[in-house]
């Protein structure tokens, strides 16, 4: 089974008690962002990452998409060799930001694609 779509999905979902944040002032919403990934087999599964800042969910979402072409064609049951991937893939830009979150999600799904194709929760 291997990936063969990517797909970053932004949402953002008021909250009924925002919270102010020192860094990053009052936040009114949860803005996350899935990573979607799609297999040959048609199995599909995701990982979630958020940002602080609402008006950053662009650019997350668009490095969520950049670097899951890193693991188009990725063997699901192999997902340390799909995180070594995009951690080597983001190694210029250092790990922090963006770069980690979006790594992050990523590799959730892709863990996410093992348990389904092993019939087993994501737990074992």
């Amino acid at each position: 089974m291997k990936v063969v779509k990517v797909e970053a999905v932004p949402l953002s979902v008021p909250v009924d008690h925002p919270v102010r944040n020192p860094r990053y002032g009052l936040n009114e919403k949860v803005t996350v962002v899935i990573a979607r990934l799609t297999t040959d087999e048609g199995a599909d599964a995701f990982g979630v990452t958020f940002t602080w800042v609402g008006r950053q969910v662009k650019s997350l979402a668009a490095s969520i998409e950049d670097l899951g072409q890193t693991i188009i064609g990725q063997d699901v049951m192999r997902p340390a060799e799909a995180w070594q991937k995009m951690y080597t893939a983001t190694v210029h830009m250092g790990h922090a930001g963006h770069s980690l979150y979006a790594l992050g999600a990523l590799n959730s799904a892709v863990w996410v694609l093992k348990a389904k194709a092993l019939g087993q929760p994501l737990w074992q």
